[in-house]
């Protein structure tokens, strides 16, 4: 007879520790990982899962829940079984623009650059999303910081393949660039 803890519930087995991912439950022995020769099967490989992100997150201004970043990261993080993996980094690009008849303003466009690369493969996917910033906060680090979660996100959900989450801003005109590292196009 098996024994049971304090709580009369049966410890897990030593030989086969469980391990939470997400939702999902997995033996740490009977994971293997996929060998695949490049990056897009291993894309194909990984969008075959129909991995989605849990919306653990609430929305109170829009009545919604949402996946935040931690879980869409998670859900991307299956990839790792078939060699693929992400960096992510903010850049700025600096624009003149005229204002008015004589004079000049300098905008900085903010960004982020999603990277997705395979281990077998040279070739990479990009994607980048701008952080929108409100005008009248955009010296707010709290905004700042606000925006860079949201873009890293939708970056994610977006090279991956990930549904799209209703948090109630998807309404909101944010434009999506993803292409292939050989330029064999937009996406």
């Amino acid at each position: 007879m098996p024994t049971q803890n304090k709580n009369g519930a049966n410890p897990h087995n030593e030989t086969s520790p469980v391990h939470t991912i997400g939702n999902h439950m997995s033996k740490q022995n009977t994971k293997k990982d996929v060998e695949c020769k490049s990056l897009k099967e291993a894309m194909a490989k990984f969008q075959m899962l129909s991995v989605t992100a849990t919306k653990d997150s609430s929305n109170p201004f829009f009545k919604s829940t949402y996946a935040n970043l931690d879980e869409v990261i998670k859900a991307v993080t299956h990839g790792a079984e078939y060699g693929l993996s992400f960096s992510q980094s903010i850049n700025y690009e600096n624009v003149l623009m005229q204002d008015g008849e004589h004079s000049q303003k300098l905008f900085r466009n903010i960004f982020v650059e999603t990277t997705v690369s395979h281990v077998n493969d040279t070739e990479t996917l990009t994607s980048k999303v701008p952080v929108l910033i409100q005008p009248a906060e955009e010296n707010k680090s709290q905004a700042m910081g606000s925006g860079i979660t949201y873009s890293k996100r939708y970056a994610l959900q977006a090279i991956y393949g990930l549904a799209t989450d209703d948090d109630g801003n998807a309404s909101s005109s944010t434009s999506t660039e993803t292409k292939t590292s050989n330029n064999n196009g937009w996406r």
